[in-house]
């Protein structure tokens, strides 16, 4: 299995991280929610998006092992930075505790991550075509 572009890499490498979130969620949704400082009284919602958070973790495994679904990967990075800024929205109205920012960083951090992998992507296929 070889990457194809660093944009497939980033996104390949982002499925572990909401994999290891969905897995928390799933199966041990106490800790997560209590990690969040969420009452524990919403488990089974914290579990069923646990098993979105798994299904998704496939699909940026498999689109990042794949390579070349570069459409794919630059939506991503504007549902991931959405996501950050809609929950600093809560945060900020005090719907959501504030440590919830440090899980969606990783995803903003991995957003940035993707969109300047693109960049350098879309540079290095022109300097190939102009070659």
């Amino acid at each position: 299995m070889t990457m194809k572009t660093r944009a497939a890499q980033s996104i390949f490498i982002f499925s572990f991280w909401v994999l290891g979130c969905g897995i928390g969620l799933l199966f041990f949704p106490a800790l997560m929610m209590s990690l969040l400082n969420i009452p524990s009284s919403a488990t089974l919602v914290a579990q069923i998006f646990g098993m979105v958070l798994l299904i998704l973790a496939f699909y940026y495994f498999m689109a990042g092992r794949h390579g070349g679904m570069t459409e794919f990967y630059r939506w991503t990075t504007y549902t991931r930075s959405a996501a950050f800024v809609l929950s600093l929205g809560l945060v900020v109205t005090g719907q959501a505790p504030p440590v919830l920012m440090s899980f969606l960083l990783v995803d903003v951090l991995g957003a940035l991550w993707t969109f300047l992998a693109l960049r350098r992507d879309a540079q290095n296929a022109r300097a190939q075509n102009g070659s």
